[in-house]
């Protein structure tokens, strides 16, 4: 497992060069950066190892040791004329998954190797008020019209050039093809970029530098500089000729979607004992931490879960079965005997829970498994996984990935998404920013999934007031987020070590809802085991339920309450028509329970009409085992959760009394 607490950094390193040296800058050119040791020694430690010299350049000032975990080496060459250039090799990397509608502004890596070996490889450079190290330039570009950087390389390659300022949304990307073994200088117009994507010029954060080649490819760059318009250039000058305008894409057509039919509303079953969920050859089913129910009607239920098989060399894998006689057969999807696979990796910080997202049967999954090569780059990381309803057959899983965000900075783990009932799909997650800081973010999709926007066109979508003053000091440590239908729009509740947060969106900005309950905060280290974090709204009305609050918040439109605290936390909110549910781990644990796998009854609770709630009512039927922090899941009137050691998942039902037809 990776140590959340260890130092990354750049590692550059000196040796002899027998590339031919670029040519001085001219005196209508500022340099940014040349890559000399005066430049370097305000941000880095030098060390010398036999004959070569190293820089490390941290990033996260927590370990002592400045060699600890490198993730990324570069190296610094001499050339003939005794200057220096930053180094890099470019590895092949085996094929993967790749995204559909990936554009120019956010180039498409297979997987996390590629993205190592291959792409984004140079360096990241931040500005010294946002607290990584000693400013490597100056991040205010007005006056200047042109950005230049010299590069060689010993094979033919495509390289990108990404430049962001604070708060642009996707970046300035251009794409230059270089030809080998000749220095170029590639060339932006910052006049264009200006114009047409609004980049800030005093506002420059990051420049990312990288690309690809079709063998492995040993290149140098140098001479990172401004230009006014019309300085002469010393070699070639390279340029993209395409547009600045952002790239759209115009194909939108829906993936075929076979709907089912059925009432809005349709009332379920009770089940005075739970459907159990065996798989043959699946001795470890579990929910935790990424699994979820669709309980669609009394036949047809889609259950995806991780099997996690302690064998030698094996990994947790995700899978979905699904029922159309109503747990009597599983299958995957097309009648298959065996589950439907779901490529996804690293499930235990790279990907959401997964949930349903509307009253079709459409299920969203967002994971950041494939393209994760941790912090720092950008990239189109966290992308959407789709399982559609597909009419009497069940379900079926769309095998494209659509790119969900390309703006974190490291892997997503806590994303939500609902459906309104105009079909438009909200999406809110955890983020963490180029600025290396904590925050929400929030997009929006108009076509199942496919396409996601910001809800502020060409901007980051920051959810005002979310993101921490100071840097993070562990990428892992997201704030928990939930995103609920609110009136005719959409509400975010986020939960971190200042306690909970409300904010509603009313078509055009969002407002917070104050919350007096600032004492009901998580730590940094359970931020990592995703603690349970719930909402619902009926009309005005907003309940919540968080990790450390015994019971519940309520909104009534005018004042929060605190409701129910004799009732456990972690618990999950439900709405079945205008019923609210409550469904927890029975009272009676301990701190030291939540960190092990442990027996717990699970209870519920019914809100009337009136604003009662009911007693406590037993749900499990003897102990089951649940994780606590994850909790267990309740969508709609239904209950999934872990039973023991090889009783596969529990089905629950819970009977609405006050259900309409």
């Amino acid at each position: 497992m990776r140590n959340p607490f260890s130092m990354i950094f750049f590692c550059l390193g000196i040796v002899i060069s027998y590339a031919v040296c670029p040519a001085s800058i001219n005196p209508d050119e500022k340099l940014l950066l040349g890559f000399e040791d005066n430049e370097l020694v305000k941000i880095g430690v030098k060390t010398q190892k036999g004959d070569t010299a190293v820089w490390a350049i941290p990033s996260y000032a927590v370990s002592t040791d400045p060699f600890e975990r490198p993730r990324i080496w570069k190296t610094i060459q001499k050339n003939i004329q005794g200057k220096q250039s930053l180094v890099y090799i470019f590895k092949l990397a085996a094929p993967g998954p790749k995204s559909e509608y990936s554009t120019k502004e956010y180039p498409d890596y297979t997987d996390e190797r590629e993205m190592r070996q291959a792409s984004w490889a140079l360096p990241i450079f931040k500005n010294a008020e946002y607290g990584w190290a000693t400013s490597l330039w100056d991040s205010h570009w007005n006056g200047y019209d042109l950005f230049r950087v010299d590069i060689y390389a010993d094979h033919d390659a495509k390289i990108w050039t990404a430049i962001e300022d604070r708060e642009i949304e996707p970046p300035v990307t251009r794409a230059f093809i270089i030809k080998a073994g000749t220095w170029q200088t590639l060339e932006i117009d910052l006049k264009k970029a200006r114009k047409y994507r609004n980049l800030d010029l005093d506002q420059i954060i990051n420049v990312h530098i990288g690309g690809h080649a079709d063998d492995t490819a040993y290149v140098m760059l140098d001479n990172i500089r401004l230009a006014q318009a019309g300085a002469p250039s010393h070699l070639p000058i390279v340029t993209d000729t395409s547009s600045y305008e952002p790239e759209t894409v115009k194909d939108r057509s829906l993936f075929q979607v076979v709907r089912f039919s059925r009432p809005m509303h349709k009332k379920l079953n009770a089940t005075p004992e739970p459907m159990r969920v065996r798989i043959k050859n699946m001795t470890a089913m579990m929910l935790s931490p990424c699994g979820w129910i669709n309980y669609y009607d009394d036949n047809r239920i889609l259950l995806v879960f991780i099997n996690n098989e302690k064998k030698k060399g094996s990994y947790p894998t995700l899978n979905a079965v699904q029922t159309l006689n109503g747990g009597k057969t599983w299958t995957g999807f097309g009648g298959d005997e065996a589950p439907t696979a779901i490529s996804v990796r690293n499930l235990d910080h790279g990907t959401s829970r997964g949930q349903p997202v509307g009253l079709d049967g459409a299920n969203i999954l967002i994971s950041s498994g494939f393209g994760c090569a941790g912090w720092g780059t950008m990239s189109p990381r966290q992308k959407a996984y789709r399982i559609l309803p597909n009419g009497e057959k069940g379900w079926t899983l769309d095998k494209k990935k659509y790119v969900f965000d390309g703006d974190i900075r490291h892997c997503g783990s806590n994303s939500s998404v609902i459906q309104l009932e105009d079909g438009k799909l909200w999406a809110t997650w955890g983020h963490f920013g180029r600025e290396l800081t904590m925050g929400v973010h929030a997009k929006f999709s108009d076509d199942l999934g496919m396409h996601w926007q910001s809800f502020r066109a060409g901007k980051t979508p920051e959810i005002p007031g979310s993101f921490d003053d100071k840097q993070a000091i562990n990428s892992y440590f997201y704030k928990q987020t939930r995103i609920f239908k609110y009136k005719n729009s959409v509400g975010v509740v986020w939960q971190d070590r200042d306690g909970l947060h409300v904010e509603v969106f009313n078509g055009t900005e969002w407002r917070p809802i104050p919350l007096p309950y600032t004492h009901v905060q998580i730590n940094y280290p359970e931020t990592g085991f995703r603690p349970p974090l719930s909402a619902i709204s009926l009309n005005e009305h907003i309940f919540i339920t968080a990790t450390n609050l015994r019971g519940l918040l309520h909104w009534d439109g005018t004042v929060w309450r605190h409701e129910l605290d004799s009732a456990w936390d972690g618990g999950m909110l439900s709405l079945s028509q205008n019923t609210v549910m409550l469904i927890t781990p029975a009272p009676g644990l301990t701190e030291i329970d939540r960190e092990k796998w442990i027996q717990s009854d699970i209870v519920y609770y019914i809100r009337s009409p009136s604003g009662s709630w009911s007693e406590k009512r037993s749900l499990s039927k003897g102990p089951s085992d649940i994780f606590i922090y994850w909790g267990i899941w309740g969508i709609s009137v239904p209950v999934a959760c872990t039973g023991k050691p090889g009783e596969g998942i529990l089905i629950y039902a819970i009977p609405n009394p006050y259900f309409k037809e």
